[in-house]
């Protein structure tokens, strides 16, 4: 049976970060990332680079993190999908929520929002397409990191980012949805 080497990493790291061993965790994925990388192939160098970034914010490494997710806001910048760059906007704003910088939290969840929208709104026309594009329409929707549930996401975090700017006596203009 054969086995892709890049899945394996994914589902060792996964595994490591459920059981708490965050040190494993980071090795495992940033041996993935080099190994995609070393691939070229964008649709593997985004989940790695995220998952680094997830793994080095949960050790609080929190300039480790921005500095994945800004790497993946510039190579998934450099595709057309909507969805993978939306996400990394949603971790950078979650990441900033952490640091209690909602100014920075509130750009990139604006961000978030709105790239989550074209990506949902995309999905929806394929739902309208060709039988191939249906099914990849069905597996977008049902899947829980897909752009609807993950704009459910950005719609919950935007709610969180204007009741705390609103107790701050340093608020800003509050964020509104488009």
């Amino acid at each position: 049976m054969h086995t892709d080497p890049l899945l394996d990493l994914f589902e060792l790291g996964c595994e490591a970060v459920g059981a708490g061993r965050l040190d494993e965790a980071r090795s495992t994925f940033d041996r993935a990332l080099q190994l995609a990388v070393e691939g070229g192939v964008v649709d593997d160098v985004l989940p790695a680079l995220r998952f680094v970034g997830i793994v080095a914010r949960r050790q609080r490494r929190y300039a480790d993190a921005e500095a994945s997710f800004q790497r993946g806001v510039a190579v998934a910048g450099r595709t057309t999908d909507a969805w993978w760059l939306g996400w990394f906007h949603l971790e950078l704003a979650s990441l900033f929520i952490d640091q209690r910088n909602l100014a920075r939290a509130g750009l990139h969840q604006r961000m978030s929002l709105e790239l989550l929208r074209q990506a949902a709104a995309h999905v929806e026309r394929l739902e309208q397409g060709t039988p191939e594009e249906r099914a990849l329409a069905e597996d977008r929707r049902d899947d829980p990191d897909g752009p609807h549930a993950l704009l459910q996401e950005a719609v919950e975090q935007l709610a969180f980012i204007e009741s705390e700017r609103a107790g701050s006596p340093f608020a800003l203009t509050p964020v509104r949805p488009a």
